[in-house]
């Protein structure tokens, strides 16, 4: 039976990747990533989906997490090109890997814009939060990773990094209302001092 499994296992893993790779490399490319890097990238990211997915998932979700999986792998990747020696850059070369960085996290300027001063809040927040519970707003929040990888990356038990994920939105939410409320506060006292005002 349980060789029965694995064998099954093992072709439903294959059918996953021949199904998917055409797709995450054409995804791959459109991010910039170079055609020397590409294979090895993907490889990664089918590893990771056999080491934290079902293999029985209906085929929207396999897709669906392949390619969030693969958007975190490109991240990565860029942020590992930004962070190399200045030395080695080409200065003309660092507002592309910038830009390329926040297209792939999906922070293009039109949603920086709009969403501004609700950005600018919450990463105030995190900034003042416990150094713990924003590790992990950070990587499972706002880079999309699996709880059990986050959870792994930190060296905490999964338990405990739900834990840290509740107390983190719990504090955000009750920052969230008390700088409402000091704007409302605000507002209301600007009123009173306009002319004109009953």
């Amino acid at each position: 039976m349980f060789d029965h499994e694995r064998e099954s296992g093992e072709e439903l893993f294959c059918l996953i990747h021949s199904s998917y790779y055409s797709l995450l490399s054409a995804a791959a490319k459109r991010k910039g990533i170079p055609y020397d890097e590409i294979d090895d990238m993907l490889q990664e990211t089918f590893l990771s989906y056999y080491e934290h997915y079902p293999l029985t998932w209906p085929d929207y979700k396999v897709r669906a997490i392949l390619l969030k999986i693969l958007r975190n792998r490109c991240i990565d990747y860029w942020r590992k090109c930004e962070n190399r020696d200045v030395s080695c850059m080409d200065p003309a070369e660092m507002p592309v890997y910038r830009y390329e960085l926040n297209m792939i996290a999906g922070r293009d300027l039109a949603a920086v814009m709009v969403q501004k001063e609700t950005y600018s809040k919450v990463m105030g927040i995190l900034k003042s939060m416990k150094k713990e519970w924003a590790a992990v707003v950070l990587l499972y929040v706002i880079e999309g990773r699996p709880m059990d990888e986050v959870s792994s990356m930190l060296g905490i038990s999964a338990a405990a990094c739900r834990t840290r994920l509740m107390r983190a939105r719990r504090y955000i939410r009750e920052q969230m209302e008390l700088a409402e409320a000091r704007e409302f506060q605000a507002a209301a006292e600007r009123m009173k001092k306009a002319p004109g005002t009953i």
